[in-house]
């Protein structure tokens, strides 16, 4: 369950297909116990940004082919009657896959920026960051670390 929080699962389609078209998207779900209704923002390692509405289902997608990976994603809406921001975020090789935005992925950014994500991401001089601050590395090890402290609780 908790993975399902922690990452997204890339999809791979079956059949075969005569002509690949490359990936050109971030796509993923929202959500905080249930969807959350409002916007996601992408913001690029460039300051580029672009977003978009978060569907009924918590469901986003976003064309990022204009823009340079690695991405600090900032979702921001209603789960029932409380307002979250929630933060995640994505590399090159995410272009295509899925990308949660949760709680959990929050965490993960907080815990990489060493500090809360709203905090760090409020600064546009750490925009400049993004490109250093997200890497597969450290976004492997952050869900690690967080999959590590989750085990107990899940255990039982």
């Amino acid at each position: 369950m908790a993975c399902v929080y922690l990452s997204g699962c890339g999809g791979g389609g079956g059949g075969s297909a005569a002509v690949v078209v490359p990936a050109t998207t971030l796509s993923g779900t929202v959500a905080g116990g249930a969807a959350v209704i409002g916007t996601v923002q992408i913001t690029d390692s460039k300051g580029a940004t672009k977003g978009a509405t978060i569907e009924a289902n918590g469901h986003y997608t976003v064309d990022v082919s204009d823009m340079v990976g690695p991405f600090v994603l900032k979702a921001a809406g209603r789960v029932g009657n409380t307002t979250v921001t929630y933060y995640s975020a994505a590399t090159v090789a995410d272009i295509g896959g899925t990308v949660n935005v949760t709680p959990f992925t929050n965490l993960m950014v907080s815990n990489i920026a060493a500090q809360m994500a709203e905090t760090y991401f409020s600064n546009p001089a750490n925009i400049a960051n993004i490109g250093t601050l997200i890497t597969p590395a450290k976004l492997a090890a952050a869900e690690t670390a967080l999959q590590a402290k989750l085990a107990p609780v899940l255990a039982e």
